[in-house]
């Protein structure tokens, strides 16, 4: 559906049809779309200028119409680049349109399972995770049916997993951090701490 509304050629009729549903319900699904994706190739390469050249795409979709890799391969050829998606069209299509790019490569998983991406074997093959990774999450929280708050969870588990690895803290220590400030948000708000330790 993205890929059709940029104007782009890979997508199917379900798409289209599901586009053009879209634009009649809201006649300005083109220009949001537009200008998110501008809005992804203004974050990159203000990070390529920022010295940054690896970089870890969740919720990527199908990589078209001046996406993650072209614009910092552009930019910076010596960039590295790993999509996630969960949705198995989606990589399928990464996969073809990323063959021959050993740059670039696309993990099919789950965001709300930070540890899988971080441990799968094309991100510790492809990236340096002792040096400076750019965790792009654009137009994802948004999505139908997916609980905000565990993919704000999710993002921040997997930037602590990240700053973690580059500092050599073992994950237990993680997720003993995580699980304290989870605790001190639950006070925060109001739950008594005993109902706050039974739900960590």
């Amino acid at each position: 559906v993205y890929d059709y509304v940029l104007g782009g050629t890979h997508n199917f009729p379900v798409d289209r049809q599901m586009a053009e549903r879209l634009r009649a319900i809201d006649p300005h699904t083109e220009l949001m779309a537009r200008e998110n994706r501008a809005f992804l190739q203004r974050a990159v390469r203000f990070l390529v200028d920022a010295g940054v050249r690896q970089f870890l795409d969740i919720g990527s979709g199908i990589p078209t119409v001046g996406h993650v890799h072209e614009i910092a391969q552009s930019a910076a050829p010596e960039s590295r680049i790993v999509l996630v998606d969960i949705d198995p069209v989606a990589v399928a299509h990464s996969r073809e349109l990323l063959s021959g790019n050993d740059r670039a490569t696309v993990v099919q998983q789950d965001v709300r399972n930070p540890e899988r991406i971080i441990d799968a074997p094309e991100v510790r093959d492809l990236l340096d995770l002792a040096r400076p990774v750019a965790v792009l999450v654009i137009a994802l929280f948004y999505s139908s049916g997916l609980d905000w708050t565990m993919l704000l969870y999710a993002g921040i588990t997997l930037i602590v997993l990240l700053g973690a690895n580059r500092g050599g803290i073992r994950r237990p220590a993680v997720y003993t951090l995580l699980g304290v400030v989870l605790w001190f948000f639950f006070l925060k708000s109001g739950v008594h701490a005993t109902i706050a330790g039974v739900l960590l």
